[in-house]
């Protein structure tokens, strides 16, 4: 009696050590994915980033701007002493407005704004490929806690059914109808049992916390979702869809050019500068004591033509080479991204077949272990038959599962493949391609 005590009394205190500490609230998959890109901070961190380069690419538009500026001067020159006496010394001062603008004459500033507005499309690619791997992770996350909950589900019911096996044993023992051997085996199986619907309640604890740091809040799969066993349909997208819509793609073929305008601005290192200015006196006093003098204006045309380099021919050498490194990487990103498209094709594939075949061999041993389990209650059977049949059943059930789950994360593999969860952003209004803006192609 002792011993059933503590068969039941272990398994509860297990489950109470594992279970949440606060009730999750129940969500739609679709609700979950929006809650984490509104919450997660990792992504708020990078949405900052990429609103800071969007203001440093606004402040680039419009080419080198014009500066104004007021200044105001005083100065005292010490008294001189000539043949014994001291001249009084002498003051001036004034206040004058200043107008600087540069010239654009060999393209270099143009460059510049360019650079800006691609550095600042670079973070929004980058962004949209944070976008992309954490939202696949969520979804894959959120199916593993679905089926987590199913497979605990299952192990409920099988410990049940042992249980119930347990009964029966003991109750042919009380009558002497089988050895006490019959009773030990059907013990050890609701232990084993017992054990696994631990396992499989942690798992899901597990898996509830991994969504609780990716959505900022605890949540759990809504109980009113459709049937996780419903076979999902999924149309499998070619190769050019990847690479039209996956975000490190984009990111490895914007780097090639932003490389570009780098090698583009190198090669200008010894370009001319070219530089107007204006300068109005407001007032001087004495009126003399400036140039130009109080109330006249003057405007300066200022050339300047670099003679060494400084270093420029290796500056070239130095982004030559990093655009040949970016063209690399956009290749690896391409290849990259057929072979993940092939490999999660594949894994659709083959997890069709399994949730099939799976499917197959649960109704066969469904069917098996009902008439071992009658057998076995009627005397016709003996123990290690349900024992056998008990396992397998477990098995392949498990397996089902399995296989069903596999197809989910099959079509999780496929969206984040060719880019699909970067679709959903958290840019607003003012988020625009910059470069749609500007006349002149990128």
């Amino acid at each position: 009696m002792r011993r059933k005590t503590l068969f039941f009394i272990v398994p509860v205190i297990l489950i109470m050590m594992f279970a949440p500490a606060e009730s999750a609230e129940p969500v739609s998959l679709d609700d979950f994915l929006g809650i984490v890109l509104s919450n997660n901070s990792a992504l708020a961190s990078e949405a900052k980033s990429a609103e800071a380069a969007y203001y440093s690419a606004l402040g680039a538009l419009g080419g080198p701007r014009p500066s104004f500026g007021v200044s105001a001067g005083a100065s005292f020159l010490t008294a001189q002493e000539q043949e014994g006496l001291r001249e009084s010394g002498e003051s001036a001062a004034d206040l004058r407005l200043t107008f600087v603008q540069p010239i654009d004459i060999s393209g270099k500033f143009g460059l510049e704004e360019r650079q800006e507005i691609l550095a600042y499309e670079m973070k929004r690619a980058e962004f949209a490929r944070s976008v992309n791997e954490l939202l696949a992770s969520a979804e894959e996350s959120y199916w593993s806690a679905v089926f987590a909950g199913e497979n605990a589900l299952l192990q409920r019911e099988l410990l049940k059914g042992r249980v119930e096996n347990l009964r029966i044993a003991e109750e042919k023992f009380r009558l002497g109808l089988v050895p006490r051997l019959d009773v030990v085996r059907a013990e050890a199986l609701v232990v084993a049992s017992r054990t696994n619907l631990a396992e499989a309640d942690a798992e899901t604890s597990n898996i509830m916390a991994a969504m609780a740091l990716m959505a900022g809040v605890g949540v759990e799969p809504a109980a009113a979702l459709e049937s996780p066993m419903t076979s999902p349909d999924f149309n499998a997208p070619d190769s050019d869809a990847a690479l039209e819509e996956r975000p490190d793609v984009k990111c490895a073929a914007l780097a090639v050019r932003v490389s570009d305008v780098a090698v583009k601005l190198a090669a200008k290192g010894m370009a001319p500068a070219l530089e107007v200015s204006a300068s109005w006196v407001l007032f001087s006093d004495p009126s003399a004591s400036s140039s130009p003098q109080s109330g006249e204006l003057e405007a300066v045309v200022r050339l300047s033509l670099p003679i060494l380099d400084n270093g420029a021919k290796f500056e070239k050498l130095k982004t030559e080479t990093l655009k040949q490194a970016a063209e690399v990487s956009l290749k690896h990103a391409i290849e990259t991204a057929k072979m993940e498209l092939a490999v999660s094709e594949n894994n659709w594939n083959r997890a069709v077949a399994l949730e099939r075949g799976r499917g197959i061999e649960v109704e066969k041993s469904n069917e098996e272990l009902r008439i071992t389990e009658l057998m076995y209650r009627e005397g016709m059977g003996a123990q290690l038959d349900l024992i056998n049949a008990q396992i397998e059943n477990q098995r392949v059930r498990t397996d089902y599962l399995g296989a069903v789950k596999e197809k989910r994360v099959a079509i999780v593999q496929m969206r984040r493949a060719v880019g699909g969860y970067a679709k959903r952003t958290m840019f607003g209004d003012f988020f625009v391609p910059l470069a749609a803006e500007r006349h002149a192609p990128f």
